[in-house]
Parts: C-alpha cells; structure tokens; sequence
C-alpha cells in the first residue's frame, strides 16, 4: 500500500439530476431520513437522494447486448429476490452486482441476449447508473472552492463491483490522470476497489464522469489512524494529547510483547547500537530476529517512534519494548514467557492472539492467572477474538480484555470484538479501544506503514496508555498533577487496570455496561488529574502482603464530594490467584465495593439505565466492580472495600475515585520538556527548546525561568528563559560546532523559596546532546523505465520490464519488473517455473563509524502464499537478505547491507513457484531498487551540506536530496516543519558563507 493516511472533507456542486430524482435539500441537509416510518417498495433509497420509480419503466431488453459496453444499469425487481430470478437473469447473461434498497441491482448488460431479457417479467424498473448518484451529499457542506483552486481535497472512491481487471486498470488509470490527484492507499473491500485519494475541487466533477466509478464520498478523518488513536484514547479531542502536553511519553517504561516476529530495523524500533539495556527501543529479543506484519505491526502502535509525528509514532512513543514468541497454549509456557518480559524489566505486556477453539477457563487462563498473581505489578493486556461470542484466554480473571472500536468520527461505535459474558457469567471484554484500519510500522521495509483492522491493534494501544500510566505514577504526578519525585509509587496492576477502566466512556452498544462493549472506550484523560484539573483523581493501592483483605475484613476511604457538576466514579480492582484446574468457577477471592453517600448505598456493578443506584444485589464473580453517580449530591461519602470470601491468602486491591473530590496539594512548582531534550542538534544553526514551567504551591518569580548551558567542560553560560505564553518558556541553545559537546540544564524559583532544577541533580546531572546529522547518499538507483531491460541488467524466466498487470498505481515512474505472463498477467505456465532478475556489479561505499548501508526497492506480491511454495528471495552476492511478503499493492521493503560497506555486490530477485499447481496469481512486481549509505556526520559550516570543504551547486542538490527523505537537517530555520521557507534559508546560509 502507498501511504494508508485516512482523509477529511471535500467539496462539490452535483448538478444533473435525473427524472424521478430527489435530491437533497440543500448543502446543508442531511441526507434523506429513509429508515424512518415504513419504506415503500417503488422508490430506491441513495445516499444522493431518494429515486421514485413508482411509473415504471419497459424498454430494457432494447439495451442488452454489446452495445452497452461498460455502461451500469439499475434495475428494479417487483419483490424481493428470489434464487429461482437470480438463476433466470443468470441465464439472460446479466451480470449482476451490487444491491440497492429497494430491491434493486446494479447490473452490466454487455452480455445479456435481448430476447432473454424481455422474458424477465419481473424486472419493473431501469434507468443507467447517473453521474449525480455518484456524488455524496456531504460533498456540498463547505463552501465552494474558487474556480481556481489548487488546495487538494481528500475523497474516498469506490469503483463498481462489476469491472473486469482490465477496466479496474482502466479506471485507475484514468483516476491517477486527473491533475494533481494524489492517491494514498487502495484495497479490495466487499468486492469492490476502494480508493483514498487527493483532489482538486474543480475535478471531482470529472472524477464522477469516469465510467468505472460507483460512488465519492468525503473523507472524514485528517488524521492517520495511528494518530487518530492516540488523541481519541487520550482526550477524544482531534490532535489534543494532554499526557503528551503534560510530559508522558513512555519515559523509562518497558513494553512486553509476545507475538509473531518484530522487525528490528524498522526506522521505528532501529537503533544502531546493539539490542540490549543501551538501545533506544529493544532491551531484549528472545528469538532469532525476522521480520513479520502482525508483530512489527503492533509494535509500532504501542511504542515505535521514527522521530516525527506521523503513523510510526505509537502510544508511548518513547517507550521501550522487550518481544518474544507466542508461547504454546500451556499453563507452564504463559508464565515462562511472561517472566523472560519481566525480567527485562516489562511491566505493561501486550498480547494480540488467543484460541478461538474454546471458551473453557483452562491451562492458558490460568497461566494469565498465576503470573498475574505473583507478579502484581505487572499489567497484561490481551485482546479478545475478532468473531462474535468471547473466546479464550481473554476470559482469565487478571488481565486486561480488550476489543476494538471504530475510529474517528465513528469512534463510539464496535468495529470488532466478541461479546461475553464468560461460561461463567464475568464481564468481559472490559475496554475498547480503537483498532479499524490503524495505520503503522510495516515489517520488511524501512520506514514504511500499513493498515490492519483488529482487536489485536486496539491492544497495544491500550498497552501504551497503560505504560503511559504507570509514568505518571512513577513520576509522581499523583495527588499533585505535576511532577514530584517525592510523591512517586510503582503502581500495581489492579491499579493500572482500575485507572483505564474507570475512564471508559459508554459506547453505541445496547445498554451500559454490557457484553457487548464491557465498560466502555478508554479516555484516558478522564481519570488522570494534571494541576488545574476541574477532575480530581483519589487512589488507593493496597498490595496483597502488606494490608490486603481476608474474610470478614473491611476497608474503607473518605471521599469528600465537592460539587455535583462531574460524575462521581469509584472503580475496584483486585487480581487473585488462578482457579484450581477442573472448576466451573474462575473466582476465588470475592471482594464486595459499597458507597455510602447521602442519598443511600452503591452496591459495586448493580446499574440501572447506564449509572448505579442505591440497593440492589452484590457482585459475587467480577474482580472489576465500579459505582457510576451522575450529579452526585455534594457531601461526604464512604468507600467500602469488603472481603466477603477470600479463599486463598491476603487479597489486596486497588480503589480509583474520579469527580469533584478532594486532593492533595501540588509541589512547589515543576519545569518539564514537552517535546523531549534535542538528542542531535544540527551544526551551524541556533537550536530551540520548548520549555514549560508549571506553578503549584509557590508562584514562579518572574526572571528565574534560566537555561544553563556549555559547549565543553568548564562553567556554564546562563540565558533567561523567552517567554511564550502561558507557563511555556523558549530557550535557544547557538549555533555549535562539529567539536562542540553541549550539556544544559534548567532552572526556575518560586516565591516561596523553592528552586526547581531539571534535571533534579542539576548540575552534577546534565542533559546533553550530539551535534551533527543523520546523512543519507544514494549509491545506486534503478526504476526501470527502459526495455527490455536497463543496461547491465540480466533476466531468466518470466522476469520483464512493463506497464502491464499494475498493482496499482506506480512505485515509480509508469514501468516495473515483472515475473510474470502480461499476456495473461499470471505466472501460470503449467509446469513449475522460476526466473532471475539480476544487476550489473554495484560498488558499496564505506560508511562513517556507527553507519548503515541499505537496500530498499519496491514489492507488490499475489502468490499461492502458502509456506514452502512460491517463492520470492532477494539475494546479494548469492546469499538471502530479504524474503518478500503478500502485499496486492505497493510497499516499500529494506534490507540491511552493512556488512557488504566497501564491497561489489550483484543484487538478484528470485521467484520460484516450486511446483507447478495454483499459479494463477498476478506475480511479483519489482521496482525502484537503490542503495543507501546513512551515517552521523557533522559539517563544520551548515550550507556546505556534502561535507567537502567546499560551498558550490552540489550543496544546492544535496540540500534538495535531503529535503526529499525527509532528513531533520533540512528544518534549516528550525521552525519543527520541512517547507519551502527552509529553502530560502539554506539560500541565505549559502550567501554568507562558511566563517
């Protein structure tokens, strides 16, 4: 796939209508309210508006035949379906396809014979498909483009269920012909191609003449989707992060990922330094490396990171992760799988599989069980099945069951994600969060994306907000809202767990909670507090060897409710030791939530219409209990953890109250980085560092706010912090040199007599940073523009050079090599095959210290896609570095070629279908092959961007080159965004020189 960004509005004026058409209103008018009262059978409900049919109309027979060419029709039954009508318009040679309420098709006539036709007694409507149906109305809901506008705007296209793989060709070329169309990801849903595209406003009206497609509506999102997940999970407000804002970011977390293969040189998990405690991303990888999709995959949504914001950012994006393999589904391989994580100092664990065979609370439930037990820090996510009933081990007591929902705007409602309740009547899955079509790292290239739909996406990412948590736990954001290492704890995990929990929000599911959608979507800004918070957050985390409960004991907290304007939210979590093998029923320790308020007591998950109420009946089975009080009466209340059988031990738990409720005082004042410390500054050009001081209990003197900073060992300079707005500050480090190593600190005070250094140490401990510049050359490119083949170049059996049998759109320019027939645009020649595509000799330059040399090309494969079959393996110099992977479109893979630095290597694509049965499959598409040298230089004047001493044109084109990759020297003006501006400021840089 090309880049798998989501897409928000565009803008169209639909003209045109057809007899018996009625449109909607007007711009601003929803769509025809057609499920409202009783649908009459003589109309055809549209989203463009709604078509009376109730004349009639004959005449259809006269149309079939050749003829009619690619044109679609509508046609319009007098009743339902039936299979003995669709068998007849079989026979008619119709070809029918998608169905319109109602009881309507749309059907192609080119091969239906007259005569046969006329004899369909039942077809009692048609008309041509008609270009204003194509158009949604949402289309109209912004104000007209000029007529010159050039501002692309984003639409998604779906092209007829009834195209030939030639015509789909057809209509994707016709659609990438249109200016300035941009297309970003396409994919085969239901049948039919859909296609993510920008364009212009003034051509959607030709995008609608295209003969192949069915229908444009506007995008809705403008984010993509792994960004979009991590502002719905937070605020649920587009692009606002508060835990981002507020100094979350993973800092010092360690994710447990147990799945298929990570692949450890994906921009978004690569570092150059070996796996272990010193790498920025992999403390631990218990397996031999690979590369898969699924597990990269999640990986990156939890905790990837390539340095920009964009899809390969994840949740706790500076946080790191230890993988292993999924283990057998024994009791004994889940706890020795979980302690490897564990013991690299993994705390949030994400699993994204399960055993969809059973519902039993078996061997792999209890392995859940038991690790959770002893080891109650750690908090282990697992997703539920993707089919409709809850399966197993998501119905283990401890850990977390999460399913998966929509994604914006539609993040309220149930993509995937089977509905309990257990064999046992608990609730799960607990959360959701969302998982459709999430947008991340892509195993087998270098920094590319793709897009998964699954309750395995919406996991991680509630693994990330886990590990995002237990920061600010760590970090001692609790009870103050600011940073205070004297306030810090090492929550547990009923602590973790509770804290997600209880901010769920109530989806579009029947009733609330249910076992549809547990207890909600996590928001998880609902049960943090940060200083200023109109919500407060009170916690309370009792371990089970120190202060847990036994029969008979009872807890309790005070919780003073201040006002009535929040919902006042208590959740209880305890994790309790495994079931004994054999029983029916999971739950061994049974803890009992009372609230005791003025008006009555709460018992834990007795609702009535979606929030608690006074009375009711206890909960003798969930570890999960919650009290929901909307516009509770302000005053004093009571919060009653009781043991009401506690069978095994000493049960401990963790209490999370949310509302208007008393909380402790704030520390003096903190200062915080809310973009990071720079870890690489670039040479010869001044260096910004947002800065945020944040006042508590004392208010900051005005003039404290102070940078310190050197270049090398010696005394510090200090710079007074530049004001920007609010509590956030601006310090600006100058521009360094190739030879100069910064260290800096920040320091702030308060009238009451704090000063606040960051870091605390301050000065015995620094921040500090590298200057210099990931520089990236290209030492070969091929993209096979010319035939038969590029100079050099050699091939055996199907490889050629074509525009022919596409995947899609180009890699680049409009030719590829193919292993494959375009006669039949298969590699089907009834005995098994195989071919070469091999290069000319290609000279590897050497690399700085600590640099790479990469390959990287372009894949697009449709095989049989079953191991040990159909091979596709590039080699280099005779051995394997990569194996490509399914993937119908485009996507970019890598290689990793250090180890060839200096050397001529010969590059070979080799396909081999191995046997000679199920080959009718498209092939292998190779294109844009190059080689990369990447490694940290530093050039002692900025503008002299190749390094050679020298500032002439070339600099112009190495500027130009970096530009285009994307590297971070390229922000000449340091502004944190790539432009044009950026151009103009490497001019002026070149004008004045290097000193």
């Amino acid at each position: 796939m090309n880049d798998h960004r989501s897409i928000c509005a565009a803008i169209i004026a639909a003209s045109g209508l057809v007899a018996g058409f009625t449109p909607a209103a007007g711009a601003q008018d929803a769509p025809p309210a057609i499920t409202v009262g009783a649908v009459r059978p003589t109309m055809i409900y549209l989203r463009a508006g709604a078509v009376d049919t109730s004349a009639g109309r004959a005449g259809l027979a006269a149309l079939a035949g050749p003829a009619a060419g690619q044109r679609q029709y509508v046609v319009q039954l007098d009743g339902p379906i039936t299979p003995d009508r669709r068998a007849r318009m079989a026979r008619a040679g119709i070809q029918v396809g998608a169905y319109l309420p109602m009881n309507a098709y749309i059907v192609r006539l080119d091969r239906a014979a007259p005569a046969a036709v006329a004899g369909l007694d039942f077809l009692r409507w048609f008309s041509e498909y008609q270009q204003v149906w194509k158009l949604d109305p949402d289309l109209a809901q912004q104000p007209p483009a000029p007529p010159q506008a050039t501002a692309a705007r984003p639409v998604l296209v779906s092209l007829f269920s009834t195209l030939s793989p030639a015509e789909v060709i057809a209509a994707q070329r016709a659609v990438w012909a249109l200016p300035g169309v941009v297309s970003h990801w396409e994919e085969d849903v239901a049948g039919s191609l859909n296609m993510s595209l920008s364009i212009r406003p003034q051509d959607i009206d030709a995008l609608a003449r295209i003969p192949g497609v069915l229908y444009i509506e506007p995008g809705y999102d403008i984010q993509t989707r792994n960004l979009s997940t991590r502002w719905i999970v937070q605020s649920n407000v587009p692009n606002v992060t508060p835990l981002y804002a507020n100094g979350l970011h993973g800092e010092g977390q360690i994710l447990g990922i147990l799945d298929t293969s990570v692949d450890i040189n994906h921009c978004s998990l690569k570092d150059t330094v070996p796996i272990g405690p010193a790498h920025r991303k992999i403390v631990g990888y218990h397996a031999t490396p690979a590369a898969a999709l699924h597990g990269t995959h999640c990986a990156g949504i939890a905790v990837g990171d390539a340095g920009v914001e964009a899809e390969t950012r994840g949740m706790a994006y500076l946080g790191r992760l230890t993988y292993g393999p999924m283990p057998a589904f024994t009791e004994t391989a889940v706890v020795s799988a979980l302690n490897l994580s564990h013991a690299d100092g993994g705390r949030v664990h994400t699993n994204s599989w399960g055993d969809d065979g059973t519902t039993a609370y078996n061997g792999l439930c209890r392995g859940f069980d038991a690790f959770n037990w002893a080891n109650e820090d750690d908090l282990v996510c697992l997703a539920v099945t993707n089919g409709s009933l809850l399966k197993n081990p998501e119905n283990a007591k401890n850990l977390l069951a999460v399913g998966n929902s929509n994604d914006a705007p539609s993040q309220q409602g149930i993509c995937t994600g089977g509905a309990g309740p257990t064999s046992d009547g608990r609730r799960k899955p607990e959360v959701f969060a969302p998982g459709c079509n999430v947008a991340s790292a892509a195993a087998g290239t270098s920094c590319g994306t793709t897009q998964l739909t699954g309750t395995s996406m919406a996991t991680p990412a509630t693994a990330g907000a886990g590990m995002l948590i237990r920061q600010y736990f760590q970090d001692g954001y609790y009870p103050g809202g600011v940073v205070n290492s004297g306030s810090a704890i090492t929550p547990t995990a009923a602590l973790m767990k509770a804290m997600l929990i209880n901010s769920a929000v109530d989806m579009a599911a029947a009733g609330y909670p249910s076992n549809a959608e547990g207890w909600g979507r996590i928001l998880v800004d609902n049960s943090m507090y940060f200083f200023g918070d109109a919500r407060k957050l009170l916690v309370s985390d009792v371990r089970h060897n120190a202060g847990g409960l036994t029969t008979g004991a009872i807890y309790t907290m005070p919780v003073n409710v201040l006002g009535s304007g929040q919902q006042f939210r208590v959740t209880v979590v305890w994790t309790e030791p495994p079931a004994t093998a054999g029983a029916a029923f999971a739950a061994v320790n049974d803890l009992d939530l009372e609230v005791d308020g003025p008006a009555g007591t709460y018992k834990g998950n007795f609702f009535v219409g979606g929030s608690s109420a006074p009375g009711g009946t206890r909960d003798d089975r969930n570890n999960v209990e919650q009290v929901h009080i909307n516009n509770p009466a302000p005053g004093q209340y009571t919060v009653r953890v009781k043991g009401a059988a506690v069978a095994q031990g000493a049960q401990g738990f963790a209490i999370v109250a949310t509302g208007d409720v008393q909380g402790g005082p704030p520390p003096a004042l903190v200062i915080s980085l809310p973009a990071g410390a720079p870890p690489l500054i670039a040479p010869g050009v001044a260096t910004n560092i947002d800065v945020r001081v944040q006042a508590g209990g004392q208010n900051v003197v005005p003039g404290s706010e102070t940078m310190f900073y050197r270049t090398a060992p010696g005394a510090f300079t200090q710079q007074v912090l530049t004001h920007l707005s609010g509590p956030d500050y601006r310090a600006t480090l100058p521009a360094l040199a190739c030879t100069d190593h910064p260290e800096f600190y920040f320091q702030a005070a308060g009238d009451g007599g704090a000063l606040v250094n960051l870091p605390q140490a301050a000065p015995s401990a620094v921040l500090s940073a590298t200057v210099g510049a990931i520089q990236v050359t290209p030492a070969f490119t091929e993209s096979f523009e010319s035939a038969p083949l590029p100079l050099g170049w050699t091939a055996t059996g199907l490889w050629n050079v074509t525009d022919l049998c596409g995947a899609g759109g180009a890699c680049d320019g409009s030719r590829w090599a193919y292993y494959g027939d375009t006669a039949t645009c298969t590699y089907d020649t009834g005995v098994t095959n195989s071919g070469s595509l091999t290069s000319p000799p290609i000279s590897i330059p050497a690399v700085p210290p600590g640099g790479t040399v990469s390959l990287r090309y372009c894949s697009a494969l449709e095989t049989e896609n079953l191991s040990g079959w159909d091979e596709a393996i590039v080699r280099v110099n005779g051995t394997e570095v990569d194996r490509a992977g399914e993937s119908a479109a485009w996507e970019q893979r890598s290689a990793d070629l250090t180890a060839y630095a200096g050397q001529s290597v010969t590059i070979e694509f080799f396909f081999d279908t191995v046997d000679g049965s199920f080959n009718t499959f498209r092939g292998w598409q190779v294109d844009n092959v190059r080689i990369e040298a990447a490694g940290l230089v530093c050039a002692a004047c900025y503008p002299d961007c190749n390094a050679d001493g020298a500032l002439n044109l070339s600099d112009f084109g190495c500027f130009t080159t970096k530009f285009a990759l994307g590297d971070a020297y390229t922000d000449c003006n340091n502004d944190g965004v790539r432009n044009l501006a950026d151009f103009g400021c490497f001019t002026t840089k070149f004008a004045l020189g290097c000193p």
